[in-house]
This record gives structure tokens, sequence and C-alpha cells, in this order.
């Protein structure tokens, strides 16, 4: 029988885990690059200004989120980027990665 509409979700993943395919994935370029001697997120900064000035702040944003902690709920929320131009989403990335 069915369970009833609205019922929690019982067993599987947990919320952002990822699947092993995506894991093995990321073991393996991790991997990589350790036996080259580079660390990944040493050459991610090193791609961040060969792409247009929106994506390099997705980047960053994406790479803060790892090296920081989470805000809380009561912390003002992240800026909208949609509105700015290029010029303003620049200036918002660190001057030693742009």
């Amino acid at each position: 029988m069915a369970r009833p509409k609205g019922s929690p979700k019982l067993g599987g993943r947990v919320k952002g885990t990822p699947n092993k395919s995506k894991l093995f994935k990321l073991s393996k370029t991790a991997e990589v690059l350790a036996e080259a001697g580079k660390h990944p997120i040493e050459e991610i900064l090193k791609l961040l200004p060969l792409l247009p000035p929106r994506d390099a702040v997705k980047v960053w944003a994406e790479l803060h989120s790892y090296l920081e902690s989470k805000p809380r709920q009561a912390e003002s929320p992240a800026p909208d980027l949609e509105g700015l131009t290029d010029a303003q989403l620049l200036e918002l990335v660190p001057k030693e990665v742009g």
C-alpha cells in the first residue's frame, strides 16, 4: 500500500549528499591534481580571470561557501546579482582574484 501524500521521507540519502558517481569524479579529480602537486582551489582561482565577470562571481561565491562558515538566517541576504553591471560585479570579487 502506498504512503499517504505529504508523509515525511523515510530512508535514502540526506539532501545534498552526492551520489557515488559524482563522489568518484570529484575524488579522481582531486587525486590527479594532488599527483601533479597542485591544489584544486588554487587551480580554480587561476582560471577565474578567464571567465566572464558574471560567471567569475558565481564561481567565487561557490568557493567562498566552502572556505567560510555558512551565514545564519538572521544575517543580511546575498546581493541580487541579476541587476548588476559587469563593472559592479567585478567590484564584488576580491582584488587578489580578479
